[in-house]
């Protein structure tokens, strides 16, 4: 999942509890210079029929105990599924994302992926040392 990124988000997503369609416009964020961004850390999982911060969801059980008591729905199991309205998404997101519960989740996200990249992990090293024994034998 890390190396290969969240899967795009469906180009119809299921109404919710109201009927009413997710608005698109809360994929994406506007940048302090204007332009407009995707939220790549905004996921869908198509089974659950929810939305999940990527990085939270991944990571808040590790980050630290402060996140535990400040964990938010969007890293919780069910996420924001069809039994919330959508639209509330316009206020949640930038709630959510503006945290520092978040922001440590989203650095340690990227961090993983710029580890798992330059092959400098720890898991690397561990493969390394096993592939070196083994060709000891």
């Amino acid at each position: 999942m890390i190396r290969k990124g969240p899967l795009p988000h469906p180009k119809d997503f299921p109404n919710d509890f109201t009927r009413q369609k997710v608005p698109m416009s809360v994929l994406k964020v506007r940048t302090s210079n204007g332009k407009s961004e995707r939220r790549g850390w905004l996921v869908f999982s198509p089974g659950k029929q929810s939305l999940y911060c990527l990085p939270c969801r991944l990571f808040s059980h590790t980050v630290g105990s402060q996140l535990q008591r400040s964990q938010s729905i969007m890293a919780s199991k069910q996420g924001w599924c069809t039994e919330q309205k959508w639209k509330k998404l316009f206020d949640r997101l930038p709630q959510h994302e503006n945290t520092s519960a978040h922001k440590n989740c989203y650095l340690a996200w990227r961090e993983l992926e710029r580890r798992l990249e330059s092959d400098t992990g720890i898991d690397v090293m561990s493969r390394k040392e096993i592939m070196s024994e083994t060709e000891k034998l």
